[in-house]
């Protein structure tokens, strides 16, 4: 496995991994219709602009790092940085990861 930071060539990949564990995830929980209202397409065009943003900003804080497996395809994305919020309770700094279906049913053991 290979951590590396997300490229704008990186967004349709980003894109199949966001969707595909979203929908996992909450295939149970959220009627079939409104889970296939999230689309590849939109989740690709706002990763792209996300890292576009990033990119662009000569201060930034926030960073997202992808998981690749040994064929080289990404297998998680990792977004960090300073929490916004200013809760007390929230810790100074977030992430949220997203991994792949492929690494959920790995490390739980399922087949």
């Amino acid at each position: 496995m290979r951590i590396r930071e997300a490229e704008l060539r990186d967004a349709a990949a980003m894109a199949r991994v966001s969707v595909e564990s979203y929908r996992a995830a909450h295939r149970d929980q959220i009627p079939e219709e409104s889970l296939m209202q999230l689309t590849y397409e939109e989740s690709e065009r706002n990763w792209a602009r996300t890292i576009r943003e990033l990119s662009e900003d000569e201060e930034r804080q926030e960073y997202i790092y992808l998981a690749e497996n040994d064929e080289e395809q990404i297998i998680g994305v990792a977004m960090g940085g300073p929490e916004r919020s200013d809760h007390p309770s929230i810790p100074e700094r977030s992430l949220s990861c997203i991994c792949s279906q492929s690494i959920i049913v790995k490390a739980s053991g399922e087949s």
